[in-house]
């Protein structure tokens, strides 16, 4: 049985991958009343502040010096004493065993359900570890209905919990107001699944109408874009930080988010942070993370992509849509509410872990 306090967990946060995303939502736990400790990489393009118990990884798992880190690493776990772990799947050896060092229950999280496209293909290493957790994790966490719907019968519950922004709370911006608001925008590496070629279609529609403001069409991000690029669309292609990021994305129009598919979107709540509306396809689990009222659009509706650029150019209308994005991010996916799911998620989990443990002979 575990020494469970009646208020405070030790929770062991293991987070490659979305390093923001778990060092916020250890710092929401803790401003909770519970421990945490993340174990993670450096990999990440902004990487959050450290917390006194945290562990970062910075050696590649086959050098010896990763080897080091990683028996430090299992020593400090060890010592944490969790009373439950929460990781991601990841191709590292190292951060599997971490999962697994403390004996405690696990809960893994799973973004994607399915890929999104031929070249997200998944590493093997990856999905050993996938199936490994589907076999013996104590619970999973999906962050929209679309992906609990995907996954299937499991031996596991699967628990779903909104997804925060990676935005550190230091670098929210304020609204911007309708005077400031310009441009529309494309975030994020491209990929097929972006549909990009039907956005430039669609902006291309709304660059002939009458409703026509003189915005552009900003892409942000490096990769393929799977189609012609015209002169006219800004293209900044290259990785990004949000220090480059933010001020551009709150001012813009709209945030389009037009995918062919998608479980749900990091730009999406991103954007929602910065009180900047958020245009999205039926895909995946877009769609639930939208203001009520607002609806989807058809993933190839060129006509709908266009009329919504047409309302949305007016930058009054801009600005206000943004302001109901962000009282829905704020109610729905802030660091706090989120984190007040995982809260819950995890104390269940810990309470069946010790009635079973109770139970067997």
């Amino acid at each position: 049985m575990t020494d469970l306090p009646d208020s405070s967990l030790r929770v062991l946060w293991v987070a490659p991958w979305f390093s923001t995303l778990g060092s916020l939502w250890a710092d929401g736990l803790r401003a909770r009343g519970h421990r945490a400790m993340v174990v993670t990489t450096p990999m990440h393009f902004d990487p959050p502040p450290r917390h006194a118990d945290d562990l970062v990884l910075e050696h590649p798992w086959r050098s010896r010096a990763g080897l080091d880190e990683f028996t430090a690493a299992r020593a400090a776990v060890k010592a944490f004493r969790p009373h439950v772990v929460v990781t991601e799947i990841a191709r590292d050896p190292r951060f599997l065993q971490l999962a697994r060092t403390p004996r405690a229950p696990v809960v893994f999280t799973t973004h994607d359900a399915v890929p999104h496209d031929g070249a997200n293909r998944v590493p093997a290493l990856r999905a050993l570890s996938t199936r490994y957790f589907a076999r013996f994790g104590s619970a999973e966490v999906v962050f929209s209905a679309a992906v609990a719907n995907q996954l299937g019968p499991r031996r596991h519950p699967v628990h779903i919990v909104g997804l925060t922004s990676d935005l550190q709370p230091a670098m929210v911006p304020t609204a911007a107001p309708p005077s400031e608001r310009r441009d529309f925008l494309v975030v994020g590496r491209l990929s097929e699944y972006k549909n990009l070629g039907h956005v430039i279609a669609g902006y291309e529609r709304h660059r002939a109408s009458p409703g026509f403001r003189g915005d552009r069409l900003v892409v942000v991000g490096a990769g393929d874009p799977g189609c012609v690029v015209p002169d006219h669309v800004e293209w900044v292609n290259r990785r990004f930080d949000f220090g480059d990021l933010v001020p551009r994305l709150a001012r813009a129009k709209a945030s389009l988010c037009v995918y062919s598919t998608a479980s749900q979107s990091g730009v999406q709540v991103v954007s929602m942070h910065c009180s900047t509306p958020v245009v999205v396809s039926d895909a995946g689990g877009l769609a639930e993370y939208l203001p009520p009222g607002e609806q989807a659009l058809g993933r190839a509706d060129v006509d709908g992509l266009a009329s919504a650029l047409d309302h949305l150019a007016d930058p009054v209308v801009a600005a206000d849509a943004g302001t109901r994005a962000r009282a829905t991010y704020d109610a729905r996916y802030a660091v706090d509410v989120t984190s007040a799911e995982w809260e819950g998620v995890l104390r269940r989990v810990v309470q069946v872990a010790d009635v079973r443990h109770l139970s067997a002979p």
